[in-house]
């Protein structure tokens, strides 16, 4: 059996709006399914964040960025206090990023 943990785990959250593309968020946030008309990276500087969609589910741990393209659907968790940045790629530019089944 595995000791129980000293420190107190906050209880997961919502994560709300990221001003200017950057949050400090705590273990456990998670962002609900939505859909973006543009393509979105997400970027963990510490911490990991996972990706979410009817595809499949991509796990992201520090240095690492997952990709969602326009218009589908997805959600984030993060794990461990998590420095997360997000970037918005206009869609234009995104039509030469991968697209699985394009």
């Amino acid at each position: 059996m595995m000791p129980k943990s000293r420190q107190a785990s906050p209880e997961p959250s919502e994560a709300q709006d990221m001003p200017g593309g950057a949050a400090w968020l705590p273990h456990g946030c998670s962002v609900a399914p939505h859909v973006h008309e543009a393509g979105q990276l997400v970027y963990a500087a510490t911490g990991t964040v996972t990706t979410t969609t009817a595809r499949g589910t991509w796990v992201a741990p520090a240095d690492r960025v997952t990709w969602t393209p326009p218009g589908f659907a997805h959600a984030h968790r993060f794990n461990g206090r998590t420095d997360a940045r997000l970037l918005t790629v206009p869609v234009e530019p995104d039509q030469d990023l991968p697209v699985r089944g394009r």
